[in-house]
């Protein structure tokens, strides 16, 4: 889970980001505490599989352990399987709205020069026109 000083600082950060990025704050701040939790989650089920990696080398165990430590890690490594895919999906997404979201803001400059553009001209002819 995230420390309270993790999470205090990183409002005050994702507001200058969405600021320079033109982005909603907030929507920028949930996105960095879902990252963390992520990131936080994977390093979890990591070091889960990594202690029942090694607490199968030990010779300690039961039979009915060592098979029920077989299952779990089959679950944890298919866990971390599919949110590694859903994280791959999901930056793989983000790129793509991140790379229309450029186009779309190139689009709006282009607009707003035409805007600009007509309103110097309209602005020439109804000074001529006097």
């Amino acid at each position: 889970m995230l420390s309270q000083s993790q999470l205090s600082h990183h409002p005050r950060r994702c507001l200058r980001q969405s600021q320079q990025h033109g982005t909603e704050p907030f929507a920028t701040h949930r996105d960095h505490v879902t990252r963390l939790l992520t990131r936080n989650t994977r390093q979890h089920l990591t070091s889960e599989i990594t202690r029942l990696e090694s607490s199968q080398t030990a010779d300690t165990a039961t039979k009915s352990e060592t098979e029920a430590t077989k299952s779990r890690l089959t679950d944890l490594k298919n866990e971390l399987d599919r949110q590694t895919v859903a994280l791959q999906t999901c930056q793989a997404a983000e790129a793509e709205a991140s790379s229309q979201l450029r186009n779309e803001q190139a689009t709006l400059v282009d607009l707003q020069a035409r805007i600009n553009q007509l309103d110097k001209s309209l602005e020439r002819q109804s000074n001529g026109g006097r």
